[in-house]
């Protein structure tokens, strides 16, 4: 990578590369799943499903389609099994090369590169759909959204899965008891015998940042909110508590977005 690395990028880059070097072997050794393209519509109440079940509804045979800040590639290879033209990147070379070992083993192509989401290498104008699951809460929302927006067509459909917070939620969360006391006792519950895969500097996105990531796209599709109390309180594998968290969200539609702790966004440009 020749670009210059703030701080904060070059400790968000020194994180993945320890953690995909430990998981290296592991992830190559799994089979690839691609479960979640086949009717994802049925895990209604799973933001990751849905968020396919937009993706699957888009014609994307020969569309050029962007994966923000890819990790090992999963969603990347999972959008180039459906006939897209994927680019995806990632700050970690690390992850780019895992990426590109699980892409040569699936025998699919994707461009993978390495950059930052602050700073695109890709020209004006185009990609046809952009997708950003759990990476804008790592970067300068300001920055990346004016960059997505850039190397989006006129037209380009946008699909945003994140992890979200309301100001005045995260109020609670942040208050003495809980970050000292009571997450650190939640925390093995919740995440089971897997290290919780947190850095330094994330932050989960305010409503703020949802409008900065709105503000580009003229019309609106869908914004649902996920996870009142699923990976807050409860774990979101027990799939019965994920279901009556998704039903009380949408029963309580006009708090949902102060209630949440994921958004799933859907518009285009």
């Amino acid at each position: 990578m020749s670009q210059m690395l703030t701080e904060r990028q070059q400790r968000e880059r020194n994180y993945h590369r320890e953690h995909f070097d430990r998981m290296r072997d592991a992830l190559l050794a799994k089979p690839f799943s691609y479960e979640v393209l086949s009717k994802p519509s049925r895990r209604w109440w799973n933001a990751y499903w849905q968020m396919f079940h937009h993706i699957t509804s888009i014609d994307l045979i020969g569309k050029k389609i962007l994966v923000v800040g890819c990790g090992a590639g999963d969603d990347a290879l999972r959008i180039a099994k459906l006939g897209a033209e994927v680019f995806a990147f990632d700050l970690s070379s690390e992850a780019i090369n895992l990426a590109k070992a699980l892409a040569s083993r699936e025998a699919l192509s994707v461009t993978f590169e390495e950059m930052a989401a602050e700073n695109l290498q890709y020209p004006d104008h185009f990609f046809d759909v952009v997708i950003a699951r759990d990476i804008l809460h790592h970067v300068d929302v300001t920055k990346t959204v004016a960059e997505l927006d850039r190397v989006s067509k006129p037209g380009a459909v946008w699909i945003v899965n994140e992890i979200y917070s309301h100001s005045a939620t995260e109020l609670v969360r942040r208050n003495f008891f809980t970050e000292r006391v009571l997450y650190p006792l939640m925390r093995h519950f919740i995440y089971g015998h897997d290290r919780p895969y947190i850095t330094e500097d994330e932050r989960k996105l305010s409503e703020r940042d949802i409008a900065k990531i709105k503000k580009p796209l003229s019309h609106l599709e869908v914004s649902k909110h996920f996870n009142f109390l699923v990976t807050r309180i409860f774990p979101d594998r027990w799939q019965n508590v994920a279901k009556i968290d998704r039903v009380l969200l949408v029963a309580l539609a006009p708090l949902a977005h102060f209630l949440s702790g994921r958004v799933l966004i859907v518009g285009r440009k």
